[in-house]
């Protein structure tokens, strides 16, 4: 039996921990990104929480996977802009944070016909960025570990509505009018929601604290906390 535990963006949230007590089944916890900037818990319990994430996926023997966030990604030096929620008072310390903590960090994961990201991989994205078809997982993370610039945000429309936006800053609008692939069923945050919103190839699941969802042996199931 599979079980692969999809946690949405944490912004703080400390409702991960009750996610992994109900899962102890679980054969995989993949956390969506954005760790860090809230508009309900200060720096300092993002900072904290994070630390926490981290202590405790060095401590299990269960498969846990940290995607990267805009939220994230802002904190770093390669990122070409500031955005909502970033605080110059905790910049240092996040950057060598998210510095010291690199390898536990990455762009995207794939499991089967699933992708994670944190916000969704377009077909323009993809093709602009890649010349032959290939594990795409594989791929974006190698581009990422030697040219960061293509997840800078695109400037082409403030909010991420467009079509070429990258995987970290796309908004659903835009990822369903130019979808990846129809063999492939995204998994991806970014987009605050009070309930999964969901299609045949598409689920957005920045919902924390009130829903979060598994793949149970390939069937997505939705909880409510």
């Amino acid at each position: 039996m599979s079980k692969i535990v999809v946690i949405g963006d944490i912004h703080g949230c400390n409702k991960w921990k009750n996610i992994v007590d109900m899962h102890p089944d679980a054969t995989e916890f993949i956390f969506i990104g954005d760790y860090f900037d809230s508009f309900t818990r200060s720096h300092a319990e993002c900072i904290s929480n994070f630390k926490e994430i981290i202590k405790w996926k060095e401590s299990t023997d269960v498969k846990v996977i940290m995607l990267i966030g805009n939220h994230d990604f802002h904190y770093m030096s390669e990122c070409g802009g500031r955005y909502g929620g970033w605080s110059a008072w905790h910049a240092a310390e996040i950057g060598e944070l998210l510095r010291v903590n690199k390898h536990h960090l990455q762009t995207a994961y794939q499991s089967g016909k699933y992708l994670f990201t944190h916000a969704g991989v377009s077909k323009q994205w993809y093709e602009d960025n890649f010349q032959e078809a290939g594990n795409i997982s594989d791929q974006i993370n190698d581009l990422w570990s030697y040219d960061k610039r293509p997840f800078n945000h695109s400037g082409m429309e403030m909010y991420g509505n467009y079509d070429g936006e990258g995987p970290m800053w796309i908004r659903p609008e835009a990822l369903r009018r130019n979808p990846l692939d129809d063999n492939i069923i995204q998994i991806a945050g970014h987009t605050h929601m009070h309930a999964i919103d969901y299609d045949d190839n598409h689920y957005f699941i920045d919902t924390l604290p009130y829903e979060y969802m598994t793949i149970e042996n390939g069937v997505p199931v939705i909880y409510e906390l």
